[in-house]
This record gives structure tokens, sequence and C-alpha cells, in this order.
């Protein structure tokens, strides 16, 4: 094995091939084709061996599983976003642009940790829950199925800080900016303060809790609005 020495249970050599294909992938910058392609033969023939055996996270994996990872995986890999792959779940964070082509390949949309999520076979329509304990980058997951320990606690070790707003327009720093001041703030009385229109604010705030920036914390009538991003 050239790329994937190590590994011994299917959700290992999914992180791998992940990390592979990020850095080989032809649509990616310095990618290659003929590395991809041995790539994959390397992944085939090691999942042949490996989804025979019993899994740390009781799931089973099929070749038709397999195939809708792989034909997902190689369809998002380009995309400037977090992609995360947790056995046969792909998580998709920070891709708000991309939510359109997202939505067509069949991922539903996780509003309260504001990702995008795609599972194939008979667990695909539910949702992924996500502990309310936990921060966006924590993720706790208890999975519709059976889904180890010892998984779950690989996904709370994955902590990242908080990302930066470099990428925010004015209006949605303004109202970054008004939240940290006060996040009990209403959106009438932030439409006051921003000089704009209530129904701008409500969907400019929409817009920004589908791109991570904010979130709103115990509902609507008593909640909280809480920043997700560095200012």
């Amino acid at each position: 094995m050239k790329y994937f020495t190590g590994i011994k249970t299917v959700e290992g050599l999914r992180k791998r091939y992940r990390e592979l294909l990020k850095k080989f992938h032809p649509d990616n910058e310095n990618g290659s084709v003929e590395i991809t392609q041995e790539i994959n033969s390397e992944y085939d023939h090691l999942f042949s061996i490996l989804s025979k055996e019993k899994q740390s996270d009781g799931q089973s994996y099929t070749n038709e599983e397999n195939e809708h990872f792989k034909a997902i995986l190689n369809e998002i890999i380009g995309f400037n976003m977090t992609i995360e792959v947790i056995g046969s779940w792909v998580w998709c964070f920070n891709s708000y642009p991309y939510k359109e082509q997202l939505k067509a390949l069949d991922f539903t949309w996780c509003s309260k940790k504001r990702a995008w999520v795609c599972h194939d076979g008979k667990y695909r329509k539910h949702y992924l829950l996500l502990d309310e304990q936990n921060e966006l980058h924590n993720r706790a997951m208890h999975i519709s199925g059976t889904f180890s320990q010892n998984v779950n606690e690989e996904i709370q070790s994955a902590k990242v800080d908080n990302p930066k707003c470099n990428n925010c327009i004015l209006e949605e720093m303004t109202i970054l900016k008004e939240l940290v001041k006060n996040p009990s703030i209403t959106q009438k009385e932030l439409a006051l303060k921003i000089g704009k229109s209530e129904r701008t604010v409500k969907t400019r705030t929409v817009e920004m809790q589908e791109k991570g920036l904010i979130c709103r914390e115990n509902g609507k009538r008593n909640g909280r609005w809480k920043v997700l991003v560095e200012l």
C-alpha cells in the first residue's frame, strides 16, 4: 500500500481518502489524474477487504453505498468548504455558496448546526441530531441507528476555533457588531440601529444563519443571538 498504509477500518479508510482527494484530485490545484486513479485503485482494493469485517461503528458497508459515497465526495471535493466524513455520512460546513449544488446532490440541510449532510440508504431522510451542549465544531453526533461511542468521541475531539469573518459584506459586519453588543436585541430594534427595514433585517439574519455566521439560542421569543465568527 502506497497511500493507505496502516488503515484498519472503513472509517479510517474514508477519512484518509478524503484527505488524499483534497490534495490530489484533478479539480484541485496541483491535482493529478494519474495519482487520483492510483488512489482510487488502492481504496477499492482495501474497501473490498475491510467492508467484510465487523465495523467499530456498527454500520455495514455495501458496494452500492460505497459507489454513492465516492461519487458524492469526488463531486464536492473541489468546493471551498469544510468537508468531514464520518463513516457513511458526509458533512459540509461553511458551504453557503454551494447550497444549490448540494441540494441537487440530495444533501439535507441541518439548521441547528448550519451544515449540509448526506447519507446513502435507508437513513438518508433521517436528520442527524447534534448535542445542543456542543459548539458547531465539537459535533457530538447521535445517529438514528447504531453509532459507536469511540466514533462519537473522535468527533467531539475535532475542535476548531471560530473562523474569522473574512468574506462578510459590510451590512453583515454591521449586524454582527450590534449582536455582539446586545445578544438579546430584537429584529425590530436591530433594524432601527442599522437604518434598514425590518424585512431586510429578517432576510439578512436568515442568510447569515445559513452561512454559519450567527445562530439563535433558546427560541425566537426569549432567545439570544450568538455570533459564531471572530470580528
